[in-house]
């Protein structure tokens, strides 16, 4: 049986909201700059992975940052680190403010049910 949830409306309306007067605009200036690092041509490759930048510590790669684990959230400290691994350039800072502006309207609507954390640690082991 497949759970159906259930978002607040509001939540809904401002995240459409956003994407239609914020981030597609952005997304066309970027594409007119050429400054969109996806690239969608099929290349004929095994895979679409990419080197990582390993000079952080294979170690930062995996862990959250505390920003990311906070019982009372900080916006901005929160989007920074979830933009930390980007790719400098002129996506980056034009998507800043934004990423910020859905973390802060993330946390108007925290979950309802508690988090089930009682998860074993062996489960997350990846070194």
């Amino acid at each position: 049986m497949v759970e159906t949830i259930r978002h607040p409306k509001p939540l809904i309306r401002n995240l459409k909201k956003m994407f239609w007067q914020r981030f597609v605009p952005i997304a066309a200036s970027l594409q007119q700059q050429r400054a969109v690092l996806v690239n969608r041509a099929f290349r004929h490759r095994a895979s679409e992975w990419e080197e990582i930048d390993e000079s952080r510590g294979v170690k930062n790669l995996f862990e959250f940052p505390d920003a990311l684990d906070s019982s009372t959230p900080n916006s901005e400290r929160f989007a920074g680190a979830l933009m930390e691994g980007w790719t400098d350039g002129p996506a980056r800072g034009a998507l800043q403010p934004l990423v910020q502006e859905l973390v802060e309207l993330g946390l108007q609507y925290p979950p309802n049910e508690a988090l089930d954390e009682d998860v074993s640690e062996s489960v997350y082991v990846m070194f």
